[in-house]
């Protein structure tokens, strides 16, 4: 971008450089010729008082050269003319080009400063510190949520061993029962063989006091 414009600069120097120099000395030196042309006519001129007498031939050869003189100073500023467009038409060129470049730099700084996420814009800057929030934040919500299962797993040990410690302290208890009652039906039923011997001594001991 720098460099465009110091050769816009640079072009434009140089062309109002080469048109001070040039346009000038052409003109002088068109001059000068004019004036010793001039001079030489005078010199030539037949002299009564104040007044001059000139030859035609020589007004005609002196005008002659006046008019190609001046075709010569219309051609050189035609062509300083000519040449001014050229570096008018350049300039504008190189201006165009330099804001074209300068668009494109600032698209280019723009793409390089920025990202597009899910089509909003964002600064490059901007976008890691969310991101880096939203990864800090999920980062802790993923550790809560870690810790808390960790937790109900825990619990959830404890709940199934203290279930399993019930149901085998009940299998044990129905056991015993069991076993008592057994033992209660067995002792009961000794008791009944008792009675049942005893009625039946009873019953012998009466017939025979009969």
């Amino acid at each position: 971008m720098k460099r465009i414009i110091f050769l816009s600069i640079l072009t434009i120097c140089v062309g109002v450089q080469a048109w001070s120099q040039d346009a000038p000395t052409t003109d002088d030196k068109v001059g000068q010729d004019l004036k010793i042309q001039y001079n030489s006519l005078k010199q030539n001129a037949e002299t009564y008082g104040e007044y001059k007498v000139f030859r035609v031939s020589n007004l005609d050869e002196f005008w002659s050269s006046v008019n190609d003189s001046l075709s010569q100073v219309r051609g050189n500023l035609n062509e300083k003319l000519t040449i001014i467009d050229t570096q008018s038409a350049e300039i504008e060129k190189l201006n165009t080009e330099a804001k074209d470049n300068e668009e494109r730099f600032q698209e280019n700084e723009f793409a390089a400063t920025h990202i597009n996420f899910i089509g909003i814009e964002f600064t490059k800057s901007t976008f890691i510190i969310t991101m880096s929030i939203l990864v800090i934040g999920l980062s802790i919500i993923l550790l809560i949520g870690y810790i808390q299962f960790n937790h109900i797993q825990r619990v959830s040990i404890q709940n199934v061993t203290a279930c399993k410690k019930l149901e085998n302290e009940y299998e044990e208890l129905r056991k015993k029962s069991l076993d008592k009652q057994i033992q209660l039906k067995r002792e009961l039923q000794t008791e009944r063989n008792l009675i049942e011997e005893f009625r039946n001594k009873s019953t012998v001991t009466k017939k025979i006091s009969a």
